[in-house]
């Protein structure tokens, strides 16, 4: 269940954050290795990753 949500919540980001998230999480990749593939310089994909993680983290944390 909690899978299945945190894919609806991928979908709602942007194409940049959910390829660099697919990339890390999903094949295991390191942030150098992915800068590599997508011909991105290594801090591009450090930021792209925390600002993907935070925007999951806030729209999956209930707010109460």
């Amino acid at each position: 269940l909690f899978q299945e949500e945190v894919g609806r919540t991928m979908e709602t980001l942007s194409a940049q954050s959910q390829e660099v998230l697919k990339l890390k999480i999903q094949h295991g990749l390191k942030e150098n290795e992915i800068a590599c593939i997508l011909n991105l310089k290594s801090g591009t994909v450090k930021t792209r990753l925390y600002r993907a993680r935070k925007q999951l983290k806030r729209c999956l944390t209930p707010t109460g």
